[in-house]
């Protein structure tokens, strides 16, 4: 039987380089050999038939919901990342027991001036404007819990930093993987 995927799973606020990482680093690995599979919460959120809320407990659901497909496929691939803000300590633990032991949270660690200047979606600029009530880490009836325990932290404040940033998840996950 193939080992199961190392999976991991990205964390940070709207903005912090999650899906730039993991793409850029998915084409390194691919071109490697190995069978890489990127879930990214953004699309995963616009194909679901069942549209969820940001209130915190649909957030947790589609964590959840991710965390399961993450089990469904695991045994086809050899690593799966995950790009999803997923907010909360409490679903972030659920999740690792879920999906451990081979299982890794890095955190997107960026300051919420970094993301409102270079806010590439436009999505500081609507909350500010009063355009969306709920923007995770920004609104004050949404907050962003910083990770506890993340196995990996990568600083995504500056944008210079791009390829060290893309080298840091590259050796973590060929150091992390156990196929």
């Amino acid at each position: 039987m193939k080992n199961q995927a190392l999976i991991i799973w990205c964390t940070g606020m709207s903005g912090s380089g999650k899906t730039t990482l993991i793409k850029e680093t998915e084409n390194l690995l691919t071109t490697e050999g190995y069978k890489v599979f990127v879930i990214d919460g953004d699309i995963k959120r616009s194909n679901d038939r069942i549209k969820l809320s940001f209130r915190r407990s649909d957030i947790i659901k589609n964590n959840l919901s991710i965390a399961d497909q993450c089990l469904k496929i695991r045994f086809q691939y050899d690593i799966i990342y995950v790009s999803v803000i997923s907010p909360y300590n409490k679903s972030r633990e659920m999740i690792r027991n879920k999906l451990s032991p081979n299982f890794k949270l890095v955190f997107m660690d960026a300051k919420i001036e970094s993301l409102i200047e270079r806010d590439v979606k436009g999505l500081y600029k609507k909350a500010k404007e009063g355009q969306i009530s709920d923007l995770i880490g920004y609104s004050k009836n949404s907050p962003y819990e910083k990770p506890l325990n993340p196995d990996l932290i990568i600083d995504t404040n500056k944008q210079g930093l791009l390829a060290n940033n893309i080298k840091i998840l590259y050796k973590f996950t060929k150091s992390s993987i156990n196929i």
